[in-house]
Formats: structure tokens, sequence, C-alpha cells
């Protein structure tokens, strides 16, 4: 069986071929351009916000792993290339994929599809979806489109994802706890479930190994415990062999400093809670690989020591 992976060079892919590859998959590797060593074979799509000749590049194809997609885009990025790359291209790949007679087609969604940045309680499987910005309306249009065309597809729906090469919040989190200074964090209090890289990938590589008769429509993908972002500093630093060094600013300051920064909606990822319960890969015997607190030392590299 042979597997076509798009976005295999991103964060999350690069854990996703390694995990496949290890299971001994054959693995095609769709890819916007060619790579500086051909370890797999490879198909050259070219950028997504344009159209791909997806059949082209199917043939032999027995599952689909679609991780390609827009996430951490700087301010003013315009919401059609959001819905372009991430909706369009996953229709248009879906199209392709039962043209091809493909059932196996799992695609990597993401929380964000079924809420905004928190969530005041926590969130089950069966959650209605009520994205709140760009990036997830988009990733929720490509999971109704992908189900439309695939009807034995899985779209997956990891919470924030740890590892290595992590950017966005957590990537500027793991820069911040390398600083040998204490950081004014110890009175954020709101929790968020966390999944990380290898645990994706993990989860992947198990539902391939299973009839997709037996795959549920859609899961949750994080781990049990959810942690807040105290906590996460203090696992930084306890990696890297260092006391957290937490200090707590007083709620009333940090609103005001967001408010008149234009950071209100970075103060509710970081204060606000975002806890889900994970229920249906759980059902299906599926537990990570690793703990939050390894996948959080791999952001330290070489554990710096101030």
């Amino acid at each position: 069986m042979t597997i076509l992976i798009t976005g295999a060079s991103g964060f999350l892919g690069r854990a996703v071929v390694e995990r496949l590859a290890h299971a001994g998959w054959p693995l095609r590797l769709a890819l916007r351009r060619a790579p500086a060593e051909a370890r797999f074979e490879t198909a050259l799509i070219g950028d997504l916000a344009g159209p791909v000749a997806w059949d082209a590049h199917l043939a032999g194809i027995t599952a689909i792993v679609h991780l390609a997609g827009l996430a951490h885009q700087p301010p003013g990025t315009p919401d059609r290339l959001m819905f372009q790359v991430n909706t369009d291209a996953s229709d248009a790949l879906a199209r392709a994929a039962a043209r091809a007679g493909i059932s196996r087609f799992i695609h990597i969604s993401s929380v964000r599809a079924i809420v905004g940045p928190s969530s005041p309680v926590a969130l089950g499987e069966d959650a209605a979806a009520m994205p709140t910005d760009a990036y997830g309306r988009s990733k929720h249009a490509a999971e109704l489109a992908i189900a439309a065309h695939v009807p034995q597809s899985v779209n997956l729906r990891p919470t924030l994802i740890v590892g290595a090469a992590a950017g966005g919040n957590l990537g500027r989190l793991a820069r911040a706890a390398r600083l040998a200074v204490p950081l004014p964090v110890g009175g954020f209090h709101g929790r968020r479930s966390l999944t990380t890289d290898r645990s994706v990938a993990a989860a992947i590589g198990f539902l391939l190994a299973r009839d997709p008769a037996d795959w549920p429509r859609s899961a949750l993908v994080a781990h049990d415990r959810p942690l807040s972002v105290a906590e996460i500093i203090a696992a930084l630093r306890g990696a890297a062999g260092r006391a957290p060094g937490l200090f707590p600013l007083p709620a009333t300051l940090m609103r005001a400093g967001a408010r008149l920064s234009g950071r209100r909606e970075a103060l509710e990822r970081l204060d606000g809670d975002l806890i889900v319960q994970p229920t249906r890969l759980a059902a299906l015997g599926f537990a990570p690989p690793e703990t939050l607190e390894q996948a959080l030392a791999r952001l330290m590299p070489g554990r710096e020591r101030s």
C-alpha cells in the first residue's frame, strides 16, 4: 500500500514521514519543490493556491495523508488565500481520490475547525462546529468537502502541537523560556489541551493499520492532561535543568496592556481555557507514544543552562 503524504516537508510532516517510514509503509511525498536529498518517491505539485493535476500523482496510491495547509500566517494575510489552500486544494484532492477509488484518506484538520482560541467549557467529540476565524472556517469547510467525496475519510483535529520545531505561540514560549530572566506568566491560569507531533504521527499510523470502515469520521487528538502557560514554561525550563523563575502580573494590568497593544486574542490564547476530551481514538485503543514533558524537552535544544 503506497501512501501519498502532502505537507511532508513541514513541522508535522517530518514526524509523520519518519513514523510511517519506520513502520515500513511505501511513501510518495507530494512537495512544492524537489528535495535536496531524494530518500522517497516524490510528486512535485507546486503551490496549493493554484491548480494541481492530482490525478497524475495518484497512480498506484492506496491511501492519502493530507497535512498540507496554511496555519501561522502574518497579519493581513487575505482570507481568500486561506480558503484556496486549506479548502479548495483539499476539495480538489478529495475529488481526485474519489475518482481513483481511494477510500483511505486521513485529513489533518485542527481543533480550531470547531472552536475559537478558547472555550469556557470542555469540548467533546460531538461539539458543534463554531470556528471564529478564517483559519478555522477554512479547515471546517475542508472537512465537509473531504467527507462529501470520500465518505470513509477521517478528519483528525489536533490541539496545539508540541515538537522540536514547533512555531507560533509554542515557539515564542520556548524562546522566552531560554532567557535567563524571570517571566511574568505566573498569573496565567488558563489550561489548554496539547498534543505532540509524534503523537499525531502515531495516530495516523494507528488508523492506517485499521480497516477504514472502523475509522471515526472525525476525532480529536490531544493528551489527557491540559497545561497552563506557567506549567509549560516550568516544564521547558525544567528540561534545561533550571528553576521555573515565574512571577504573576495583576490580571487588570495584563488585560490593559493587551487591549492597548491590540493583542487581546493573544492574551486569550495564553489565559483562556481550551480543554478537549479525545475519546474516539482512545476507545479504539490508541494511546500517545510520549508524554508532554518529553515533547516539551525537545523544544529546548542542548538543554541550555543559565
